[in-house]
Formats: structure tokens, C-alpha cells, sequence
């Protein structure tokens, strides 16, 4: 159990549940022939520099303006910059821990915000448009030559404040698999610090990121909702290349919790 959000994933019938997603609740984000690339996205409500590069991120997602892409986002929000001014709300260490990774990884200078990653291989200032159209088209044609590993969520339900599911997935030689709970906030004004003042909205903000370990075939995925987080949520599951950090398959399925009863 890590944190208290996951049992171990392990080859198991799913326990009986009293909440089942209707169809209307429960789809999958994504369109015919276009490849999946995941995008991260590192942020702080404190650094005056953030707020272009989480519009884009929001408009990425809204708009899915690369071609041949298919964008699957996250908002990922780190703590150093909680001492400055303005503590993050959506801040969290596992997200600082996740970036000190990408840059022995992709081996950067060091952490920096806003920056984004794509499919864990290319990195750039957060708010460069080209350079994100450019990585995200490369990911996806890197993928049309090197299929990725398929990753399918089956039986989502909701027992009270836990998810399950079945997550089946294929080869991954080398890869670990990560769970993502992950909502859209609404605007909310921020206080203090660099961007005092303002009002800011972000998509797809990392609520909890699970490391499940080496992926098998057929898995039970057992994770705590948060409780403060707005009924339309999204599960993102993918693989990852434990020595590189290259993404090697990604999926998200967005639900809606009050749908299920939940």
C-alpha cells in the first residue's frame, strides 16, 4: 500500500460493488487513428510564468490541435515553490519527485517551471507552442512506427469512495505501470505570491499518482477517491520505461462519479 490509495495489483475477481458507471458516465478519451501521447505538464500557482503555459495545456486539451494526436494531459503541480509567497493547494511531493526523475532522465540542468514533458521523451518551456506541436507530432509518429503497449480498462465501478477496475495490458518488457486520479478545477483567486490576484483555473490536475509496479496481463485496480474533487473526474493509466522514463502506452478514461451514484 503506498499512501494509503492502492492495493497492491494483483490477478483477482473483483469484489461485488453497489455502484456501477452507466454508460453516459464512463467514456473513453479518444478519436479513430489518431496515437495517444501523453502530456506533462509542471506548474505552480506561485511562478508568475505558469499561467500561459496551463492555458495552453487547457486549450491542447480542449481543442486537440495536433494532428494525428490524440493528447491525453496532466497537470502536475510541485512544492518548491510553496515558501515563496503562495502554497499550491494542488501541490505535491510525489509531483516534485516525479520531475527530479525526468531530469536525470532527460538529463536538464535541473527542475523548472513551467515545463513540459511529452511521452517522457522531449522537454521544453511550458509555454512554447511550436515546441509543443513538434514534440507531440513526433510522439505520435514514433508511434505509428513502434505501435505502443495496448492498456484496457475494463469493469469500472465505484464502492463508496474507491475505485476498481480491471487494467489488462500487453508486454511490457521493462515498463512500469502508474495510475493517475486526476479533475479540472474551477477559477479560484490566488492570495499572495507572484500571481496575487489573479484568478486561476488549471486541467487535469494530478490528485493522486500511484506507481503499481511491472504490469501483468490481467490486474485488479483498487484506488481511494479524493473527496474534495468535482463529480466529472479522469482515470489516466500508463506505461512507463523504468531506466529512460519513455512513455511505452498511455489511456484515460474521464467518468463521472455522481452518475454512479458514488
Amino acid at each position: 500500500m503506498r499512501d494509503g490509495r492502492i492495493d497492491l495489483c494483483f490477478c483477482s475477481a473483483l469484489m461485488s460493488v453497489c455502484a456501477i458507471f452507466m454508460a453516459s458516465g464512463l467514456s473513453a478519451s479518444s478519436e479513430e487513428g489518431k496515437q495517444p501521447v501523453l502530456v506533462e505538464l509542471l506548474t505552480s500557482e506561485e511562478c508568475s510564468s505558469c499561467p500561459p503555459a496551463d492555458a495552453l495545456l487547457a486549450q491542447l486539451d480542449r481543442q486537440q490541435f495536433i494532428p494525428g494526436a490524440w493528447a491525453i494531459v496532466l497537470s502536475e503541480h510541485v512544492t518548491y515553490w510553496n515558501d515563496l509567497g503562495w502554497k499550491d493547494p494542488f501541490s505535491k511531493p510525489e509531483l516534485t519527485e516525479q520531475q527530479r526523475r525526468f531530469a536525470n532522465q532527460l538529463r536538464t540542468e535541473g527542475p523548472y517551471t513551467p515545463q513540459m514533458v511529452v511521452n517522457g521523451q522531449w522537454e521544453f518551456v511550458g509555454s512554447n507552442v511550436a515546441a509543443l506541436s513538434k514534440a507531440v507530432q513526433e510522439a505520435a509518429n514514433q508511434e505509428r512506427l513502434h505501435p505502443p503497449v495496448e492498456i484496457r480498462v475494463e469493469n469500472l465501478q465505484v464502492n463508496g469512495k474507491t475505485l476498481h477496475a480491471t487494467i489488462k495490458t500487453g508486454p511490457g518488457l521493462g515498463a512500469l505501470l502508474f495510475a493517475v486520479l486526476a479533475a479540472d478545477t474551477p477559477p479560484a483567486q490566488v492570495a499572495r505570491g507572484e500571481n496575487a490576484g489573479k484568478s486561476l483555473s488549471h486541467v487535469a490536475v494530478v490528485r493522486s499518482l500511484v506507481e503499481l509496479g511491472a504490469p501483468l496481463k490481467d490486474c485488479a485496480l483498487h484506488l481511494s477517491l479524493p473527496g474534495d474533487t468535482p463529480a466529472k473526474m479522469r482515470l489516466i493509466l500508463f506505461l512507463q520505461d523504468g531506466k529512460t522514463g519513455r512513455v511505452m502506452g498511455s489511456t484515460e478514461i474521464i467518468f463521472n462519479r455522481s452518475k454512479a451514484g458514488a
